[in-house]
């Protein structure tokens, strides 16, 4: 494959498109290969599976969301297009960093998420404490669309330093009905986010979807072993339900 200067303006609008948290798909068309066939002594010397080659160059484009590809060509051997998904998920909202809500954010910094410390007190959204993050935020936890405007592809975990205050931003996080919501809870405090939130007018499938207890059930204990557990159930969601990151070719004519 043949890179030049002629090709950073599309490199540069990959690089914006994971800047700022598109979506799209980098596609590498392969029409542009031509099947053929090496003739006398090149076969002769190289065998018969030699007689069969590719010539040519692929073309390289990025199709940001709401754009559509198609493949026409005849049948061929060659697939159409290898297309390689951009930006999965949104931002990866952090809502408390205490102990448990900075552990968790340096375990999904780590995993490559794009992880936004938020807290009502300056202390806990230092570089220190916080360290490689996306962003930090200092919050009210009873109004944050303006300084959090969830969206349905970014991420949600609670951690707040109190039961009312994890309340407030569920309630808020539920409507905007991010891509994953989860909160840190013992059972007491599972049954009463429950009922809370039912008398809010939240249907049932919607509080099914609250991961509360948040996490993998492996008997975590330290901040450290529930940032992990937590970190496992986004991974999980990241790779089975929001945006598989699997690499395939297009067939043709599809």
């Amino acid at each position: 494959m043949h890179l030049d200067a002629t090709q950073t303006p599309l490199f540069q609008s990959v690089a914006d498109v994971l800047a700022y948290r598109r979506i799209g798909d980098f596609v590498i068309d392969f029409e542009p290969f031509i099947a053929s066939a090496l003739e006398g002594d090149v076969a002769e010397c190289h065998g018969e599976e030699s007689r069969h080659t590719i010539v040519g160059c692929p073309r390289l484009s990025l199709v940001e969301e709401g754009s559509k590809v198609t493949y026409t060509n005849a049948a061929s051997e060659i697939p159409a297009a290898h297309i390689e998904t951009l930006c999965p998920e949104g931002l990866t909202y952090i809502f408390g960093c205490g102990h448990v809500g900075a552990a968790t954010a340096r375990v999904l910094t780590a995993a490559g998420f794009a992880v936004v410390a938020c807290d009502d007190r300056p202390g806990t959204l230092t570089p220190e404490w916080v360290p490689g993050v996306y962003d930090r935020r200092l919050v009210d936890y009873k109004n944050l669309i303006e300084l959090c405007p969830i969206g349905p592809r970014d991420l949600v975990v609670v951690a707040t330093a109190g039961h009312k205050s994890d309340i407030d931003v569920v309630i808020q996080a539920m409507r905007a009905k991010p891509a994953y919501l989860g909160c840190l809870g013992s059972r007491r405090k599972t049954a009463f986010v429950r009922a809370r939130l039912e008398q809010e007018g939240f249907a049932q499938d919607q509080i099914d979807e609250l991961h509360l207890p948040i996490g993998v059930a492996i008997e975590a204990e330290d901040p450290e072993e529930i940032a992990i557990s937590i970190a496992a159930q986004m991974i999980h969601l990241r790779r089975t339900k929001l945006v598989p990151r699997k690499r395939y070719s297009h067939p043709r004519g599809s």
